[in-house]
Order: structure tokens, then sequence, then C-alpha cells
């Protein structure tokens, strides 16, 4: 019997557990199926009734994100299991990055013309 582990953060066993989805309990017995069938682990997921299918395309989006080279969407990736995980949205997160790059942007405009807070 294969042993659910968490040692890559970007597994989808990982990210649905970050994003409070699903239980280990319920990733364990997803895993356990999964030995006697050939199917992939998402699909075994919706088919459990453990995520919803857009909740595993949301999954499956942020892992692709976070083992890409896009830095930017690195980062976004990790914030947004980190927000959602609070209970926040992704709507939020693009909030807030929105509203923190304006600030930096002003910040830096401000420096460029010599007139730093």
């Amino acid at each position: 019997m294969k042993k659910l582990s968490h040692s890559d953060p970007t597994s989808l066993g990982a990210i649905i557990s970050s994003l409070g989805y699903a239980s280990d309990e319920q990733l364990q017995r997803t895993l356990d199926g999964q030995q006697s069938v050939d199917v992939l682990m998402g699909k075994l997921h919706v088919a459990d009734g453990v995520l919803t299918l857009e909740e595993l395309e949301e999954v499956i989006e942020i892992q692709k994100d976070l083992r890409g080279k896009d830095k930017f969407k690195r980062a976004m990736a990790a914030s947004a299991i980190a927000l959602k995980s609070r209970g926040k949205s992704v709507g939020e997160l693009a909030q807030v990055v929105s509203t923190k790059t304006t600030q930096i942007r002003q910040l830096c405009l401000a420096k460029s013309n010599g007139n730093s807070r």
C-alpha cells in the first residue's frame, strides 16, 4: 500500500490538502483506490467526491504555476494557497496584489522624481 506523503509541496495531494479541499484521510483512501485502477489521481478525487471538477482544474493550474519557470506565477500560486488556506479567495488575492503593485509603483516614481517620503 502506497503511503500519502506531502514531501513534494507541488504534488496534487499537497496542494489539495493546503487548500483545505480534502483531509489526509480522504486523500489516502483515494490513493489506496488508485493502486487497483489505472486512472489519474485527480479524476479519482472527482469520482470519489473529494473534489469538484472546478476545484480539480484550479489545483492543476496552481500545480502548473508552482512547477513552472515564471517566478511571478510561482509566487502568485504560493500566495493563492496561503490566502485560500486562510479563507481568502483568489479574487481577494488579486485585489491585494493590485493595490500593493500600485503602491510600489508610486513609491518608485516618487523616488525617481526625488520626492521620497
